[in-house]
């Protein structure tokens, strides 16, 4: 039997608006807090080496079909274990962005907009020792933590070269306190040569940073299946 207790706190807080800045300018800043906290407790799981060692002396019958067999009854009792997980993960992050245009072209107005995100994140996952150790039938994993910040900044710009062409560029600068910075950048187009048809192009780069888990869990073992 597993007992589960959950904890949830999440906060979110945003601001928009629009301002004369530039011609005319909305804006949009958010700030964000998530903290998640987890007790797991689980009953009648069984130690590894004490169940083999009783199954190979004969002591234990695991097929055993009287479950109130006084020998059933003591094996289990000698293999029997309770596992314990306690896991915590703290998010705090915040963002904001601008836009407004930035001067005008003959086809209309170049759009720009930029903004940032923060974030910053940590988690720990303690397990009692025996499922540390590998030692209990049907768990995997052990104890992990890991923490990180990171920030991002990011800008784009729309042109309406003419009527029919429209070219945006854009960039994104992640930084990451664990892993490293990656910029990435992306151009794109639409050319409508006739009112029925619209052409689209674009190039970019992508990344992604591995989570915290990815990064910092404990090794585990898993079986698909067994004979």
């Amino acid at each position: 039997v597993d007992y589960t207790t959950d904890h949830v706190l999440d906060i979110l807080f945003g601001l928009e608006g629009q301002n004369d800045w530039f011609g005319g300018t909305n804006w949009s800043l958010s700030v964000h807090h998530n903290r998640y906290q987890t007790n797991d407790v689980g009953t009648g799981y069984a130690l590894l080496q004490p169940l083999q060692g009783l199954i190979d002396n004969g002591t234990f019958n695991p097929f055993e079909t009287n479950p109130n067999n006084p020998a059933f009854l003591s094996a289990v009792g000698l293999v029997s274990t309770t596992i314990v997980k306690d896991a915590q993960s703290r998010l705090f992050e915040g963002d904001g962005q601008i836009n407004f245009n930035l001067f005008q072209m003959p086809a209309g107005p170049a759009a720009f907009a930029a903004g940032f995100d923060y974030r910053d994140e940590s988690y720990h996952s303690l397990v009692d020792a025996q499922s540390a150790a590998h030692n209990v039938l049907g768990t995997a994993g052990g104890n992990s933590s890991g923490e990180r910040a990171e920030y991002a900044v990011f800008a784009e710009l729309n042109l309406p070269i003419i009527s029919t062409l429209n070219i945006d560029l854009a960039g994104r600068l992640d930084h990451y306190n664990d892993f490293g910075s990656s910029f990435n950048p992306k151009v794109s187009f639409e050319f409508r040569p006739v009112e029925s048809l619209l052409l689209r192009a674009n190039y970019g780069t992508g990344f992604r940073a591995p989570s915290l888990s990815e990064l910092h869990r404990a090794p585990a073992q898993t079986f698909t299946s067994a004979v």
